[in-house]
């Protein structure tokens, strides 16, 4: 996935300062671009979301809480 998102330039690798070997990824900035624009959509997104769901929201977040923990313990098929 790292590959990839440098071949986008969406990321870029920097050697590490004070150890020549490993690297830090830095966003470039189309990456950064690029995570604010779908940062923005997945806001709108939620935002639709609550505003189509009944109920008090602390309400909400039990329930899906509830339906997390069924689904972590459902063995994958």
């Amino acid at each position: 996935m790292i590959d990839r998102l440098v071949r986008k330039k969406q990321l870029r690798r920097v050697r590490h300062r004070d150890d020549g070997r490993s690297y830090v990824l830095e966003p470039t900035a189309r990456g950064r671009t690029t995570n604010a624009r779908k940062a923005r959509r997945c806001e709108q997104t939620l935002r639709a979301l609550r505003s189509s769901l009944d109920g008090e929201p602390q309400e909400n977040l039990e329930a899906m809480r509830g339906l997390e923990d069924a689904l972590r313990k459902t063995p994958a098929s």
